[in-house]
């Protein structure tokens, strides 16, 4: 079993975020647009969205990971593992949320991939078969909580929950591999992240991993394992 507890302080965490920019488009000619509104010419102003990098703010973190495995029987042995994460800002000096104002509801926001709960719990049997091949099988499971990838929050991936299976049969004492293997076994849809196209526009990026996938492998080793 291995154990460990951390806290981290984090001074002048660097963020990226969107800023809104007033700018004045200009014509073909080089000259400010211009229109007329009640009579009266006016030059044409637009809003743009510039991504920017800066020091936002401080923020702590603090938690606790273990993991161990225990051997049931020679042949039996269970794994496992879970993570507790506490991470918050403690002070903010730019307007996160979009609001015009740096408040507590920036400081409410959640720290970019930072889950609160991760565990996993898994079991691998080995069989001999006959003086020369072991068919290994192994299961595992894993959760993730809910995470955040923009620092307004817009953008998250939602908790996970994947399930992973397999076996391999290890003839010669190694030399061959044959692998069959099941990923994602509950079909979990997953994106790989979610960004949102702007702070002030509903929807966003969200490309989907794998899906339910199976798999035959052959493998050859030069030595035997």
């Amino acid at each position: 079993v291995n154990a460990a507890f951390f806290y981290n302080f984090i001074d002048d965490a660097q963020l990226h975020m969107l800023v809104i920019e007033e700018a004045v488009p200009l014509s073909s000619s080089g000259f400010p647009l211009t229109t007329i509104v009640d009579g009266r010419e006016r030059v044409v102003t637009e809003q743009r969205f510039l991504p920017l990098t800066r020091n936002a703010g401080d923020a702590e973190t603090w938690g606790f990971e273990v993991e161990g495995r225990v051997a049931v029987t020679p042949a039996l042995t269970l794994l496992g593992s879970a993570g507790y994460l506490e991470a918050d800002y403690t002070k903010i000096r730019h307007d996160l949320t979009h609001d015009g104002r740096v408040d507590g509801r920036d400081e409410a926001l959640e720290l970019l991939r930072a889950p609160t709960w991760t565990y996993s719990l898994g079991a691998q049997h080995t069989l001999r078969v006959g003086h020369r091949h072991r068919l290994v099988s192994r299961i595992n499971y894993a959760y993730r909580d809910k995470a955040y990838n923009t620092t307004d929050n817009l953008g998250f991936n939602r908790q996970q929950k994947i399930v992973d299976a397999g076996m391999d049969l290890l003839l010669d004492d190694g030399r061959w591999v044959v692998g069959l293997y099941g990923r994602n076994l509950l079909d979990f849809a997953r994106a790989g992240t979610d960004t949102s196209i702007t702070p002030f526009v509903e929807g966003g990026l969200s490309p989907l991993e794998r899906g339910r996938t199976f798999g035959l492998e052959l493998t050859y080793n030069f030595r035997g394992v």
